[in-house]
Parts: structure tokens; sequence; C-alpha cells
């Protein structure tokens, strides 16, 4: 199993982030929400993207990264 955190920078306190896994050949799910730090365990069972995402907001533009792993 993985723990997967993502963070937002100072300037997005208390915004919205969220993760999803998306398994090769699967669908996206998202595996948490939530504001400025997320923390996640998440055990693959095949080749997975995690995406950790941010919608944007009035003066900030929508925003993604994403690692692939591995069971």
């Amino acid at each position: 199993s993985y723990t997967v955190v993502a963070t937002l920078g100072s300037s997005l306190a208390g915004k919205t982030l969220t993760l999803s896994a998306t398994p090769a050949g699967g669908t996206e799910t998202v595996i948490a929400a939530g504001a400025s730090t997320l923390s996640v365990v998440y055990r693959p069972s095949s080749s997975t993207v995690i995406t950790a995402r941010f919608a944007g907001d009035g003066t900030y533009a929508p925003s993604a990264a994403a690692i692939t792993i591995a069971p």
C-alpha cells in the first residue's frame, strides 16, 4: 500500500483538493476530498494513476498533478 499526500500552497489554505485513482483500463474514482492537505492510504490492484486536482477559483487557474503506482 502507498500513503499518498497532496498539499496546496499557503495562499490556497482552506481551498478544496481532490485525489482520484484510475486503474489501468478502469474508471477514475475520487478517493479523497478536502481542504488544503489530504493524506490517504491506497492499495492498488493494478497499475494506477493517482491524480491530485485543484478546481481553481477566482484568482488561481485549475491545476493537477499525477503519479503512477503499481502493486
